[in-house]
């Protein structure tokens, strides 16, 4: 099924002067369902980067076996699909080579004409190797490049000067490391501040001319039984090696409707200020299914264990689907904009690629365990 999605955002009303400028400032987002990838269940938590002029989707995970609340359990995979445009049609096709290991949830730069895949999760645990897969004559080409530090679980990176710099855990405290992958050197980083995230963080780079910085934001925490989902923002400062929090908003009942509480959505750079996000979990349905989940370990009777699993059964058939809306974060001025919403669920943990100028976003997941198989193209005009 192909759609397409005028997206009307005024945000002249929204917006102060010292966000834009004095006159009104419209855009417009098309949202394209253009090609799909050959998995009829689709795919979510996979690497993807680019090579050229060829996005790279690698692994990734569905339940094409059964759902959570059917008793499935989750599979991954080790396929390669190559998405291109070639005279203004796309394609998706499934690669001979296949990744040296089923895997998924981890987190993939694009750098010196290679995909670089940190960390993830197979069926008998976590991935330490780091991987590079590169294009020689024509053919894809796998190597393992590295380990991660020990104990060190990466959750996301981005590229900045040459150099990738992952986030992630490392034995169950905050954690950030650079990579230089041609010297394939480690060098630690002062891990951000706060409680740690253990999923669904947002992490961006953003270059205003001058300077890079790093945006953490949104995720979730859960630790002895307490979920907390994170609105605050910290920014990184790659000269001096410093977070600094200038959002400090963060919320367990999620109700400060003027800063979202966000899991793992999509992000991409939008000119030298801003951050567009494109939809993500609010948390809002999480938070409720993980309630009942700890209902059901404290609870005594095999009836009333019944009755919550029961009621959690509902909750994941039920979901409305993640969210529809596109937000724009303005660092210098610390603002959450709420654009008009796509009118459908844009998928989460997925990646947002820019594509010429266009933005792709391969598969996903829309709904609990309910994984998409649609590649959406984002054009944003002016």
């Amino acid at each position: 099924m192909r759609y397409s999605l005028s997206i009307s955002i005024i945000l002249s009303v929204l917006l102060s002067t010292q966000l834009l400028s004095t006159h009104a400032y419209c855009q417009h987002v098309q949202v394209d369902s253009v090609a799909r990838i050959p998995n009829k269940f689709g795919l979510a938590g996979a690497f993807i980067g680019k090579i050229g002029q060829s996005i790279y989707l690698i692994g990734g995970t569905n339940f094409e076996q059964g759902y959570p609340w059917e008793g499935g359990k989750k599979c991954f995979h080790n396929k390669i699909y190559t998405f291109t445009k070639s005279k203004g049609i796309y394609t998706c096709v499934d690669e001979k080579v296949h990744f040296p290991k089923s895997i998924g949830h981890g987190c993939s730069a694009s750098l010196h004409h290679a995909v670089f895949c940190f960390g993830g999760q197979t069926s008998t645990g976590l991935n330490e190797q780091v991987y590079r897969m590169s294009i020689s004559a024509g053919l894809i080409k796998i190597d393992s490049v590295s380990v991660q530090p020990f104990g060190f679980r990466a959750l996301a990176c981005v590229v900045d000067n040459n150099m990738i710099y992952v986030l992630g855990d490392e034995n169950g405290k905050p954690s950030m490391y650079s990579f230089e992958p041609i010297a394939r050197v480690w060098k630690e980083k002062t891990p951000y501040p706060g409680m740690l995230r253990t999923s669904g963080v947002l992490f961006t780079r953003l270059n205003n001319g001058t300077e890079s910085k790093f945006y953490l934001m949104g995720g979730r925490t859960e630790k002895n039984g307490h979920l907390t989902l994170h609105k605050d923002v910290i920014e990184y400062d790659v000269i001096e090696d410093k977070w600094t929090c200038i959002s400090t908003s963060s919320s367990d009942k999620n109700n400060n409707k003027k800063t979202p509480a966000l899991m793992a959505a999509a992000t991409i750079p939008f000119g030298k200020h801003c951050i567009l996000v494109f939809g993500g979990d609010d948390g809002v349905e999480f938070a409720k299914r993980y309630a009942l989940e700890q209902a059901i370990t404290q609870a005594k009777s095999e009836k009333r264990i019944d009755s919550l699993k029961s009621a959690l059964r509902e909750r994941f058939i039920k979901h409305p689907g993640f969210s529809d809306k596109i937000w724009c974060y303005h660092v210098e001025n610390n603002k959450w904009i709420q654009l008009s919403g796509s009118f459908i669920s844009l998928p989460v943990v997925t990646t947002a690629i820019q594509y010429g100028n266009e933005i792709i976003m391969m598969g996903g997941e829309i709904k609990p365990a309910i994984r998409s198989a649609q590649i959406f193209r984002l054009k944003i005009k002016k």
